[in-house]
């Protein structure tokens, strides 16, 4: 299954009292899931099979995206390689 997260990080500011947004990463990964599924079919000689309801057993997901900064590592040494 794949998963996409957007993180936003920002700070406030104590003069201004306001947020200072420092960055953003979108993350996406790939995990196996295990979840149970029913599926109701109704059958006919004629027309074959046809899926008269579907349900998933929901529970609790628990992804890990690894390391997020407000500054992404590769965007870091890309700015650093053009400002030297």
């Amino acid at each position: 299954m794949a998963f996409e997260a957007s993180f936003s990080f920002s700070i406030r500011d104590a003069i201004d009292e306001d947020y200072v947004p420092l960055g953003s990463e979108e993350m996406y990964t790939e995990e196996e899931i295990t979840f149970e599924a029913v599926i109701t079919v109704a059958r006919s000689m004629d027309e074959g099979i046809d899926v008269a309801e579907a349900d998933v057993a929901l529970r609790p997901v628990t992804v890990k995206f690894g390391t997020v900064e407000p500054f992404g590592c590769s965007r870091n040494r890309a700015l650093s390689a053009r400002l030297w």
